[in-house]
């Protein structure tokens, strides 16, 4: 009874080698192939030592510990079984005598044995390839969902719309006043183009103070508004800076150490106008 051969299912093992013998089989086309006169031997030993280099590399991507010389290894005898191609000079590759008498024909069969060697390995990188693709959008996948979802909660905690909080009902006086419609009327105010321009809330007693909320002017100019001072006093007359901001906003959460205070200001550190839509403290 005769056993069947089992097939032996060579796969890549060493991309880094199956890339130098790609380099190599395409440096030996352009020795072979890119000068205009007929090849003279010469030119066809260095086409072989090259083919000799790059089917070397090739055997280890497959067989990173195979022992040299690979005439006879068992992976060209499986591209050769699956493609029918005759390997009638493959010894001669690996045996300078032979090597130097190659025929030009025969370097070709050569050549083309390599590149289908090539091609039999690049099925299992593009497969390994598409994998590490995969794992790498699905992993980008979470990121980009766990991103949306803290902007998403970001963007409720901080966008949502600005409450007074511990501004309801309190006064508020401003460094100037705008003797022009400024053609927003949502806006709760709008100085005239000076030096530090401010907006001051009296609490009307001494209130622990530790956050203000201001939304920006939405339909133009919201650089005016930088860089924007929050400070507090108790007599209106000294004033201690409790933070700043520098970044441009269309909302914004201006946190700072609880302080208690009665006089609340946000004042413009620069030559501009001050206009805001609303204004809260908590």
């Amino acid at each position: 009874m005769t056993e069947t051969a089992t097939t032996v299912e060579w796969t890549l093992r060493d991309p880094a080698s199956l890339a130098r013998g790609r380099a190599l089989l395409r440096y030996a086309d352009a020795v072979l192939f890119t000068v205009d006169e007929p090849p003279d031997g010469g030119r066809l030993a260095a086409t072989t030592l090259l083919l000799g280099a790059a089917v070397e590399e090739l055997t280890a991507a497959t067989d990173p510990g195979f022992q040299t010389p690979c005439a006879d290894h068992a992976f060209w005898a499986a591209v050769r079984a699956e493609l029918s191609l005759d390997l009638s000079h493959w010894g001669a590759l690996f045996s300078r005598a032979e090597r130097s008498a190659l025929t030009r024909a025969a370097v070709l069969e050569l050549r083309r044995t390599a590149w289908a060697g090539v091609r039999r390995l690049e099925v299992p990188e593009v497969a390994a390839q598409r994998a590490s693709a995969i794992r790498w959008f699905k992993v980008l996948s979470v990121v980009t969902v766990v991103i949306a979802v803290v902007a998403l909660a970001v963007s409720l905690s901080r966008e949502g719309p600005v409450e007074p909080g511990l501004l309801a009902g309190k006064p508020f006086r401003v460094s100037s006043k705008l003797g022009r419609d400024s053609g927003n009327p949502r806006l709760l105010f709008h100085t005239e183009s000076q030096l530090a321009p401010w907006v001051e809330y009296d609490l009307q007693q001494p209130t622990v103070v530790q956050e203000v909320s201001v939304e920006n002017r939405s339909d133009c100019c919201d650089e005016r508004v930088l860089p924007l001072v929050v400070e507090a006093s108790d007599d209106q007359a000294t004033w201690r800076e409790l933070a700043r901001r520098t970044e441009p906003f269309s909302r914004a959460v201006i946190s700072f150490a609880p302080v208690r205070t009665r006089y609340l200001r946000l004042r413009v550190d620069r030559t501009s106008f001050l206009h805001l839509e609303a204004v809260g403290a908590r």
